[in-house]
């Protein structure tokens, strides 16, 4: 659609700003954000899950503890945050998507 625009712009001399690209279905923040909302406000770690499951939920959750990734998907409230949690930080602003914070 945008290069479209582009083309129709420039040919007839039209001196318009095209709509900026805004990938909302690829924004990991949006992803999450939905993940959420789907699952009416609650965290996936209240998901009905067997022990396995919760084992390696846990143990992943363990290995990407002090990552910006953890630190989004508390944000975003997939994980709920506990004193366990409370002191990890959020993404480093900038460092994974410049501008966007």
């Amino acid at each position: 659609m945008r290069t479209g625009m582009e083309a129709v712009y420039t040919l007839l001399d039209i001196d318009r700003g095209v709509p900026e690209v805004w990938g909302s279905c690829f924004d990991l923040r949006v992803l999450l954000n939905a993940t959420v909302l789907l699952r009416d406000g609650k965290p996936a770690t209240d998901m009905n899950m067997n022990m396995l499951e919760r084992l390696l939920m846990s143990r992943g959750l363990d290995e990407i503890r002090d990552t910006d990734i953890y630190g989004m998907i508390k944000e975003y409230g997939v994980i709920p945050t506990t004193d366990e949690n409370r002191s990890v930080a959020g993404p480093n602003p900038g460092a994974v998507w410049p501008g966007i914070h």
